[in-house]
């Protein structure tokens, strides 16, 4: 027996070719139906043998092979082959199949698997990133992204072996209806689905809008004058000087750093500020940052690896304000987190 598109030869009673994937349906219940119509026939002609005398309708029994044939055709298609995979995979699938190497997946990630209804696939990437971002924090970004550029050149693999598999499986289900509906079922199974990405968008602003409650909560909004902060939840208020100066505090067994925020009536400017109060030597860094539109001057003293001070010095309206974030102990690394955390919440109102 040879495959009817590449010409291969195929053992009896395959179900696919092995070179080009075409599947074979109901090979076996047409040869059955096949015997069933060649014991019908011999029947007859015995029966036509036998009976000399009778008057048989040669028509009639051409008509009633016709009927049989065309029930047969009702459940199997030209040489009794389709590819099911085309259905399953539906646009773009010669791209798709021609392809060793996916743009999208590179640039969405798992979005597009999700969006190929690979769902627990996409769940596990997801849980990757998700823990990669906890984890590593900033750093995550290198494993988020090699990830993608990995799975960029297995997703052609990894997607055709997977449908394949649920091919497989709704013929296992379906086996013996009519081809219309193992092409239904076969279409229904695959393609894509853009409620999936409706469902992926709507969590992702959900997450967003809960994401940004956890840190009004965890970090309330405090204020001296025109400047408005937040302090981690973690730290104790210690003293409080109306409208000029806010001190705060956190301390564990390896962690032990203080915020101070106050308003600099003494000074002019940013620079008298910092010239007079902090100085220059070996161990100072200045930087300038843009907070919310405003110019920032950053100071930055590193008296040791695990203790620093930074400084973030504004002039605004002829009045000087400095937000100062001290690490007195922070070989424990929170800290510095907690300085992450808040460094960009500072605004002039």
């Amino acid at each position: 027996m040879n495959c009817p598109r590449c010409k291969n030869v195929i053992a009896s009673g395959a179900s696919k070719c092995d070179n080009c994937g075409l599947i074979f349906i109901n090979s076996n219940e047409q040869n059955n139906n096949t015997q069933e119509n060649n014991t019908i026939n011999d029947t007859v002609d015995t029966e036509q043998m036998v009976n000399d005398n009778s008057n048989v309708n040669t028509e009639q029994i051409a008509n009633q092979n016709n009927n049989v044939n065309n029930e047969q055709n009702s459940n199997i298609n030209e040489d009794n082959v389709i590819n099911l995979e085309g259905y399953f995979v539906g646009k773009n699938y010669e791209k798709l199949k021609r392809r060793k190497w996916s743009l999208n997946t590179l640039i969405f990630g798992f979005a597009y698997t999700l969006y190929r209804k690979l769902i627990l696939l996409s769940l596990v990437w997801l849980a990757i990133d998700v823990a990669s971002v906890v984890i590593m924090g900033k750093y995550s970004v290198f494993v988020i992204f090699g990830l993608n550029f990995v799975m960029s050149f297995l997703f052609h693999y990894i997607y055709f072996a997977l449908s394949n598999n649920k091919i497989d499986g709704v013929k296992r289900k379906y086996w013996g209806r009519s081809i219309d509906e193992l092409i239904y079922r076969t279409s229904r199974k695959g393609g894509t689905s853009g409620l999936a990405i409706f469902f992926l968008i709507f969590s992702g602003i959900v997450g967003c809008i809960v994401a940004l409650l956890l840190y009004i909560v965890y970090y309330p909004q405090y204020y001296v004058d025109k400047l408005y902060f937040r302090v981690p939840s973690d730290f104790d208020e210690y003293s409080s000087d109306t409208g000029d100066k806010s001190s705060f505090v956190y301390s564990d067994n390896v962690n032990y750093c203080s915020i101070v925020a106050s308003k600099e009536e003494d000074y002019s400017t940013a620079d008298d500020y910092i010239n007079k109060r902090i100085g220059t030597n070996e161990n100072v860094e200045k930087d300038k940052i843009s907070i919310f539109g405003d110019e920032w001057d950053v100071i930055t003293i590193k008296n040791s690896e695990d203790s620093k001070v930074y400084y973030h010095v504004i002039e605004k309206d002829g009045v000087v304000y400095n937000y100062e974030f001290n690490i007195y102990n922070g070989y424990g690394k929170k800290c510095e987190k907690y300085y992450n955390y808040v460094k960009y919440s500072m605004t002039i109102r």
